[in-house]
């Protein structure tokens, strides 16, 4: 496993992730932030997902890599989900912070932690894999 910390800001309660040659104007009419996207924190379009946050703020986030799937630590969070990705071009741009990625198909893990009604801290895991489904492993109680 690799991980870096990265230091981003979110914008419209989200977080953007794309492969680093995507526009991501291209999907941005495909992503369907409906009541289950809000529920499930996230929605996702090819080459493209969107990641709820409980709050637009700067956010310290882990980016861990992994060559095989993992423990998603569910004891650890409130909320995580699963989203296909592909990294095309061996970059990916994370809210707007480019980063180096093995081109490859990936499950993107989203940990989410909520700390109060207002703030919640964050996790985000590239697994490599072959799976290419959304899935929630454990949803936030409301």
């Amino acid at each position: 496993m690799k991980k870096i910390t990265l230091t981003l800001s979110s914008d419209f309660r989200q977080i953007q992730v794309f492969d680093g040659e995507f526009d991501p104007l291209d999907g941005d009419d495909d992503l369907e932030w409906d009541a289950e996207a809000v529920k499930r924190f996230g929605c996702y379009c090819p080459q493209l997902v969107a990641l709820g946050v409980i709050e637009n703020q700067s956010h310290i986030l882990p980016v861990r890599t992994h060559t095989s799937d993992c423990d998603p630590e569910l004891a650890k969070w409130d909320h995580v989900v699963e989203f296909p990705f592909e990294c095309l071009s061996g970059l990916v741009d994370i809210g707007s912070e480019l980063v180096r990625l093995p081109i490859g198909k990936y499950q993107l893990r989203w940990s989410v932690r909520k700390v109060s009604l207002h703030s919640g801290e964050y996790q985000l895991d590239f697994i490599r894999s072959d799976r290419q489904a959304m899935r929630v492993l454990k949803q936030l109680a409301e």
